[in-house]
């Protein structure tokens, strides 16, 4: 049986985008949304069709660190700034760039 060595990949996925809001409204909104994400029977059985494991949004919003929502999970958050999250499904592991 051969063994192979297996190396972590670069970041393939960059997206930048200018959103001409304040930025209280903007952190507020990305809450508010990803709360909806996979709301309702539709969104839980996509999620559940391709394996996300947090299906539900938890925790209070604006996204403090440990909360889900729409399949991913907040790993930090600087408040006002930026969010990191992470997620996965059967295909794929998924996390921002910090």
């Amino acid at each position: 049986m051969a063994f192979v060595r297996t190396v972590p990949l670069p970041y393939v996925d960059i997206h930048t985008t200018v959103v001409p809001a304040g930025v209280d409204v903007v952190w507020r909104t990305i809450g508010e949304v990803m709360g909806r994400s996979f709301a309702g029977r539709p969104g839980a059985a996509c999620a559940r069709l391709v394996g996300v494991p947090d299906r539900t949004a938890s925790g209070r919003r604006p996204l403090p660190v440990g909360s889900t929502a729409g399949g991913f999970r907040v790993t930090a958050a600087d408040p006002e700034r930026e969010p990191a999250l992470t997620g996965r499904h059967r295909d794929s592991a998924l996390a921002t760039a910090q």
